[in-house]
């Protein structure tokens, strides 16, 4: 991945520079319409003024995603989930999917 992101926060950030992710998404307010992007890479700065170098875009298939690749990204998403879970000595949370739905406005 080429090139470098300017995030600017409003307010001062305390992070640490190093290794980081950054998560964008947009939806309509419905959840089924969601679109996200997710990049690992390094960053560097502090307080407002940041520089965000990407170096990949974690579970992306060299097909893309199109239907034929849909199944196959699921899957490794689950799988890359899995080990990191394993690796850690972790198990999955449980979610309680009825009372979650039940805080989404009608």
């Amino acid at each position: 991945m080429d090139g470098e992101l300017t995030p600017r926060t409003r307010e001062d950030f305390a992070g640490a520079p190093g290794k980081g992710a950054l998560l964008w998404h947009r939806h309509n307010g419905q959840s089924g319409d969601m679109v996200s992007l997710h990049v690992t890479g390094t960053a560097e700065g502090s307080d407002t003024e940041w520089t965000f170098r990407p170096e990949r875009i974690p579970g992306a298939l060299a097909g893309g995603h199109t239907d034929d690749s849909w199944e196959a990204w699921i899957e490794d998403g689950r799988d890359r989930t899995r080990k990191y879970l394993e690796r850690r000595g972790l198990i999955a949370p449980t979610i309680d999917w009825p009372a979650l739905a039940a805080l989404a406005p009608a």
